[in-house]
Parts: structure tokens; C-alpha cells; sequence
């Protein structure tokens, strides 16, 4: 499962991921302040970045 942190509306920048039978998550990317839209890809996780305009990605 792969997901992005929110704190009240906001993304505060970290997107991740955790096994869905549960474990440890692990950090796959931060300073993403304008997160949003995760999409999940063969080998990568993408996400919009609303501030800079842009699509981004991280292998899984």
C-alpha cells in the first residue's frame, strides 16, 4: 500500500509505503509539499506535485 502524509488538508511532503499485511513503512520520497494523485506503476509510484506543476515518481 502506498500512500502520502496529510496534516490538516495539507500534504507535509513524504509519500510511502507499507506492507498490506502490515510491518514497518518505508519512506520513498520527501519534500513533497504538493503532493497528490498517487498512481502505482510496474516499477514506480507517481504523484503530482501541485506547487511546482510537475509529475513525479519513485521506483517502488
Amino acid at each position: 500500500m502506498f500512500f502520502g502524509t496529510v496534516h490538516h488538508g495539507i500534504a507535509v511532503g513524504v509519500i510511502m509505503k507499507v506492507p498490506i499485511v502490515g510491518g514497518a513503512s518505508t519512506t520513498l520520497a520527501t519534500g513533497q509539499l504538493g503532493a497528490n494523485g498517487l498512481a502505482v506503476g510496474p516499477t514506480y509510484v507517481y504523484w503530482t506535485d501541485s506547487i511546482a506543476l510537475t509529475v513525479m515518481k519513485a521506483p517502488k
